[in-house]
């Protein structure tokens, strides 16, 4: 009997748990950072949106390219504890010091830009390089948890689950302590240097948190596909190996452009909130309509998965996203702002199939690679997925800033900490909006149409996976190496044949 034998890839509930709940970090951490860095880099510590710009994309570019080496690393790891739970654990020891130095509140050493901005870029990439260390294992051991097409589901529903759960909740976190900054005038009730204590203390207690996730996914879960004996090497054409598979090349510019669209949007939040609703209604609540209302639909996005295709489910409530977020950027001023809560929260439900699908996807992608080469390079793909939307996320950042500081944005001083800043920066904000949220959404949505996965395709897949792991290949029927011929150069490329 075969290795993999489903009857062997159950997963019991509690490490079920275990596992998906560490994915509280790579929801809410990313939510928590995009939310709130920009705006303390701008408005806590005092950086030009330029310079904070800058600071945010050399970390994330730093972030994209250490993410295939780590997957490759990962990939070629061979312990008594599996390639990938040693480097969860190592992840979560070292989260705690990594917050620590990335809202450290250096404001109070009185630090000329020359030597504060060195010091910020070295804790956002000593930040991100753990990030990385836990991040790209532990995305990669979801899909090798179980080989079980079922369970595999499961634990991965669980684990997003988990990550827009928290994912949500830590968007929220920043709009209530940014809100406690000022009365409901708007007038500053700290210093400076007492919101960035206000701001590390918080997060001291949220990194606590993260280390007891991961750290309990570290040790109670397992790895049940077993380990290939050959090792890869990392080179330029294992490193673009993934864009073969034409199914990647989809799912890729889908998780790309809709990710990108996020984290543009969450960091703008607190300023439409400040900038273009005169804080007429506190971001905390702004941020409970928008995540509020995509946590509302995941679970009427998930049950429909078993009808319908999840690239379907992943582009259902585009339209809606795209109208939310235009309505909330062209937000009128002198109109009653709890309106923008309508807004907010039609985009909100629009994302949630964005929010959730690409990782639901993830695993099926993986199957075709393997399908294609004959190995399971799980980490490369991971990797690839992941330097991707770093690299382009953190060209976006950059030039929001860029965008911020062209049209006269005003900056944030001891003496001055609250300037009236320009309409020319209002309009930048609307543009940035409306730009990003119809031009990337809508090539996600047409990424989305020309993925062809479905459930049935996937049950047949694993089939053939089965039969190509124990080398029975030779073993098909005319129609069925017909069929798998025919599933292959749709999902793969052209040039896919059955390797008899």
């Amino acid at each position: 009997m075969s290795e993999y034998d489903e009857s062997k890839q159950k997963i019991p509930l509690g490490e079920k748990f275990a596992f998906a709940s560490a994915d509280a970090y790579g929801g809410g951490a990313m939510s928590y950072i995009s939310v709130l860095y920009l705006f303390f880099l701008t408005n806590v510590i005092g950086l030009t949106p330029v310079f904070a710009g800058t600071v945010i994309m050399i970390a994330r570019m730093w972030n994209a390219i250490a993410d295939p080496l780590m997957g490759t690393l990962s990939d070629n790891t061979r312990t008594k504890w599996g390639r990938r739970r040693p480097y969860i654990v190592l992840g979560g020891l070292l989260i705690i010091p990594s917050f620590a130095f990335l809202f450290a509140p250096i404001g109070h050493l009185d630090l000329q830009d020359g030597i504060k901005i060195p010091l910020i870029i070295l804790a956002a990439l000593i930040y991100y390089t753990v990030s990385t260390i836990f991040n790209l294992p532990y995305g990669s051991m979801s899909a090798e948890i179980s080989t079980d097409f079922n369970e595999r589901n499961k634990v991965n529903s669980l684990r997003l689950l988990f990550s827009g759960a928290f994912g949500a909740v830590l968007q929220l976190i920043p709009m209530l302590v940014t809100d406690s900054f000022t009365d409901k005038d708007g007038k500053l009730l700290y210093t400076l240097k007492e919101q960035q204590n206000i701001i590390f203390t918080v997060s001291m207690i949220i990194a606590a948190f993260f280390f007891t996730v991961i750290m309990l996914s570290g040790i109670i879960s397992k790895e049940r596909v077993p380990i290939p004996e050959n090792k890869s090497e990392f080179s330029f054409k294992n490193f673009i190996k993934p864009f073969e598979v034409k199914s990647f090349r989809n799912l890729l510019l889908m998780y790309v452009f809709a990710f990108m669209c996020s984290d543009i949007l969450m960091m703008l939040i607190i300023y439409i909130v400040k900038y273009i609703l005169d804080s007429g209604v506190d971001s905390l609540y702004m941020m409970i309509a928008l995540a509020g209302m995509a946590f509302v639909a995941f679970p009427i996005v998930y049950f429909n998965l078993k009808r319908t295709s999840k690239s379907f489910m992943f582009r259902i409530g585009i339209p809606l996203y795209i109208i939310g977020g235009v309505l909330l950027a062209t937000f009128p001023k002198g109109w009653d702002p709890y309106i923008a809560l309508i807004f907010a929260g039609l985009t909100g439900l629009g994302y949630a199939g964005p929010q959730l699908m690409p990782w639901l996807i993830f695993p099926d992608i993986v199957d075709l690679g393997e399908m294609k080469t004959g190995t399971r390079d799980t980490g490369m793909f991971s990797g690839m997925m992941t330097f991707t939307r770093k690299t382009t996320s953190a060209l976006a950042v950059f030039l929001v800033g860029v965008v911020l500081q062209a049209f006269g944005w005003e900056k944030i001083t001891e003496e001055n900490p609250q300037p009236d800043q320009p309409d020319s920066v209002i309009l930048a904000i609307r543009l940035v909006i409306i730009v990003t949220v119809c031009v990337f959404m809508i090539i996600a949505f047409i990424a989305s149409y020309r993925l062809k996965i479905s459930p049935e395709k996937t049950i047949r897949i694993r089939k053939y996976l089965e039969l190509q792991r124990d080398g029975k290949l030779n073993e098909l029927t005319q129609d069925e190496v017909k069929e798998f011929t025919v599933i292959g150069v749709e999902l793969i490329g052209e040039d896919f044949k059955v390797k008899l």
